[in-house]
């Protein structure tokens, strides 16, 4: 199925997406995406989520960053509140950051990678 996937930087610009036809949008967290002008708080998202479900509509959370060590439990937390809010996918392009979506999520199967491998640890986590 061919799906039509749109960026949302806020609330506000899914609502147009979705009134143009999108089947779905993808949002970036303020820090771990590499949308890091996006204007998508939790609340937003959750908002966003809960619009775009009464519809029949998808919503996709970027957690695209390359991860720092140090960036791990703050992705964990994101994840878990990804998961409450019940997103539709994580969009992911770094091998670490997809081993911890599986290791605390529901969406162990719905992880969309954006990126290159180039590394034999990184294609291990994508197989």
């Amino acid at each position: 199925m061919i799906e039509l996937l749109a960026p949302a930087g806020s609330f506000e610009k899914a609502k147009v997406a979705f009134m143009y036809g999108a089947d779905a949008v993808y949002c970036g967290t303020a820090s771990l995406s590499l949308r890091s002008r996006a204007e998508v708080d939790d609340n937003d998202l959750e908002k966003t989520i809960k619009y775009a479900h009464s519809i029949g509509k998808k919503v996709y959370a970027a957690l695209n960053i390359y991860a720092w060590d140090t960036n791990y439990e703050e992705i964990e937390k994101q994840v878990k509140m990804l998961d409450e809010v019940h997103v539709d996918a994580i969009i992911a392009s770094d091998g670490g950051v997809i081993q911890k979506i599986r290791d605390c999520s529901k969406h162990r199967n719905t992880c969309k990678y954006s990126g290159k491998c180039c590394k034999l640890s990184c294609c291990k986590v994508l197989v």
